[in-house]
């Protein structure tokens, strides 16, 4: 059954947000704005509910430096001094007219979610998890994390004054260990699997001890996630893609991602959702093993991969949602080996002239299976989500070969190239 957590207040409602209460997704219960991990009823995930009337009516601020919180009528209630941002959103959104033609596809958009304050889409996330703590009465949240949500909560708990309680995977890069450290001193590292890590804290978070800041039930905290497919569709001119490739690991921006475009579908702002299509890594790939088998969820056991940030293998109610949002959508799934990541890394770089980390390139080698298999059709507009930097995390490089300074040196290379 959901945790009802300490302190039981529910949240105020305010003029500028439309959000109406709590809804669980398994038996359509609804509760007020209080701070649940789940249905106490069914157990079964929650999340915010919205009038969607209301929302079109409030309409969407112009932004400056207000972060994600311009579309506030479709997030949380928040109090002004609780709005906590350091910039996130307002990614590029950035054609990729070479990796189009190489997929034999009608154009491909790529969201640069490595552009965030802290490199990856878990600002997002981040943003309305500090401001729900700071709501709630919090001064303490603890995170589990795989890396980038650690770098990502540690840099906004410090902006919001909260203490952050760190829990990072320890296959997490030293770029990304040395970010969380510096954003808080109570970072500690785990070699167990992630969803060990992630029961262990529960008890922790169910007494009130820690504000729940992580990859969880917590229903606060992938609402700013979902303001990603707010900007694609504003970006695109107000259309959504055909299809959406979002890399899943504990499944928050895919699932925060499809409510998004579902509520502009639902207020008639979009024709209909772009297809969704999950793309995991071969080492954890239990979401698209079911999807291939027609066969219900099942966790599996982790294995060892480059694109660490989505080595989730137990999902619990994330991956059987995740699955269930991509059957009733026709949606699509690739796993992916880590040598076609890295080679797809290099490749992005070379030819479109980006650099994103490999969690956010196992997109790219999915798209291309589900291109290469007809899954996507040749006509299809396409909107691949890049989640990270690739100045996160990555394998380590071969030393360049060394070069002598002679001009005569410099010349016979420049020539021969």
């Amino acid at each position: 059954m959901g945790d009802r957590v300490l302190p039981a207040a529910s949240l105020a409602t305010t003029d500028s947000s439309a959000a109406l209460g709590l809804r669980c997704t398994d038996c359509a219960r609804g509760f007020a704005l209080e701070y649940l991990r789940g249905c106490p009823a069914c157990g079964g995930l929650v999340f915010v509910e919205y009038d969607l009337d209301k929302a079109a009516a409030l309409g969407v601020a112009d932004g400056g430096d207000a972060g994600i919180w311009r579309w506030g009528a479709l997030l949380p209630p928040t109090a002004p001094g609780n709005r906590i941002t350091l910039g996130e959103g307002k990614t590029p959104l950035v054609d990729a007219p070479r990796l189009a033609e190489r997929l034999g596809v009608r154009e491909v958009f790529l969201k640069l979610e490595g552009v965030n304050p802290s490199g990856s889409m878990k600002d997002r996330a981040s943003a309305t998890t500090a401001a729900a703590a700071r709501e709630f009465g919090f001064s303490r949240v603890g995170c589990v994390s795989s890396g980038n949500m650690g770098s990502s909560i540690a840099n906004y708990a410090a902006r919001a004054g909260l203490q952050a309680f760190v829990f990072s995977a320890a296959y997490a890069s030293t770029t990304q260990i040395t970010h969380m450290a510096a954003g808080t001193p109570e970072l500690y590292v785990y070699d167990c699997p992630y969803h060990e890590m992630a029961e262990a804290i529960r008890p922790l978070v169910a007494e009130g001890l820690l504000f729940d800041a992580g990859s969880s039930p917590n229903p606060y905290n992938s609402e700013g996630q979902k303001t990603l497919a707010f900007e694609i569709v504003e970006q695109l001119g107000g259309r959504a893609p055909d299809v959406a490739v979002y890399p899943l690991g504990a499944a928050d921006l895919f699932l925060a991602a499809a409510r998004g475009f579902e509520q502009l579908a639902a207020r008639g702002a979009i024709d209909a959702p772009p297809v969704p299509a999950a793309a995991q890594s071969s080492a954890s790939a239990s979401v698209v093993e079911a999807l291939r088998a027609g066969r219900d969820y099942r966790p599996v056991a982790a294995g060892a991969s480059i694109a660490g940030g989505v080595l989730v293998g137990d999902m619990g109610a994330k991956g059987r949602l995740a699955l269930q949002t991509l059957r009733e959508s026709g949606g699509l799934g690739a796993a992916v080996e880590d040598a076609d990541i890295l080679a797809w890394q290099t490749w992005l770089a070379r030819h479109e002239g980006i650099w994103a980390g490999p969690t956010a390139c196992v997109v790219l080698p999915a798209l291309e299976q589900l291109a290469h298999s007809g899954a996507v059709g040749r006509g299809a507009s396409i909107v691949a989500v890049l989640s990270e930097t690739g100045l996160k995390s990555g394998a380590d490089a071969e030393r360049p070969p060394s070069i002598e300074p002679s001009t005569q040196a410099l010349r016979a290379l420049v020539d021969a190239g």
